[in-house]
């Protein structure tokens, strides 16, 4: 994939001179397809005019020197794939669940849409560590393994849209069983399947959250919420009541604090009988 013409120019990103870049597709998105194979042919294009890829693409939007959560929504994730954070997230809020799971629901897909597909929550959970609380890298690393398993009690039915996806004889591998598993066993169990309720109903395509519409506010929380990039002076770690200062960084709390939106709430999508069997007696004692 080599340069697109009218772009930037070359030593604004890089510094491999006017000479043609193409990119080495990289083994975990094309292993298993012909793309892989090919790959071996690329370096027969190199020359003294043509090099390996190194530096910013100019196929992609120049990202700000120290790029935080919301440069990333706009500017390298996927609008379909934003929208559908966004619907769950706004879901979530409008059942009233504490902001850190509203975060959660936000970022649940974020190793969907900016890494990999496969084994997604993973991927996302490490993504984020860093700066989120705990509680809410553990809830994006195991919705991956509790969609595929109902419960009931919750009002948390197999998804339909899954027949379709992988199959209606599909059965998820051992080790997705067994996140499963220990998940049910966790104390942040209903943190996670918070997020597999209000995922299942953020897959509307007609329903279209505009990030940057003022009235609804999405730019401005996501601003706030400030979980910077790899600049070190900007990090600061997510929680729902407060901005924990790591020790290599100065104050990062918000300009009037982080208050937690209320308290833990219910799906609005879920009928009243549902309702009263969401937060059992046994999951608020584990908290």
């Amino acid at each position: 994939m080599p340069d697109e013409p009218g772009r930037a120019p070359p030593e604004a990103s890089h510094t491999q001179g006017d000479r043609r870049r193409i990119i080495y597709p990289p083994a975990i998105g094309t292993l298993g397809t012909p793309a892989y194979d090919a790959r071996a042919e690329l370096f027969e294009q190199l020359g003294s005019d043509c090099v390996l890829m190194m530096g910013d693409n100019p196929a992609l939007p120049r990202m700000p020197e120290k790029p935080n959560l919301l440069d990333f929504f706009r500017h390298r994730f996927h609008p379909r794939g934003v929208n559908h954070l966004l619907q769950s997230a706004s879901l979530a809020l409008k059942a009233g669940l504490e902001e850190k799971l509203v975060l959660a629901c936000l970022l649940h897909d974020i190793g969907h849409v900016g890494l990999v597909g496969s084994d997604h929550g993973y991927w996302g959970a490490q993504l984020i560590g860093p700066y989120v609380e705990e509680e809410v890298s553990w809830a994006v690393r195991y919705h991956q393994a509790l969609r595929f398993f109902a419960d009931e009690a919750v009002g948390y039915a197999y998804p339909e849209a899954y027949l379709g996806y992988f199959g209606p004889d599909y059965v998820p591998p051992p080790y997705i069983h067994q996140a499963h598993s220990d998940a049910r066993a966790h104390r942040w169990y209903m943190s996670a399947r918070m997020i597999t309720i209000h995922d299942v109903y953020a897959f509307d395509p007609k329903a279209v959250v505009d990030l940057n519409n003022p009235r609804k506010g999405w730019a401005s929380t996501i601003r706030r919420w400030r979980i910077c990039g790899a600049a070190s002076s900007g990090r600061t770690i997510f929680s729902s009541s407060r901005a924990r200062r790591r020790p290599d960084v100065g104050d990062p709390r918000p300009s009037g604090g982080t208050p937690a939106l209320c308290a833990r709430g219910l799906p609005s999508c879920l009928s009243t009988q549902a309702a009263a069997k969401m937060w059992p007696a046994s999951w608020r004692r584990r908290r």
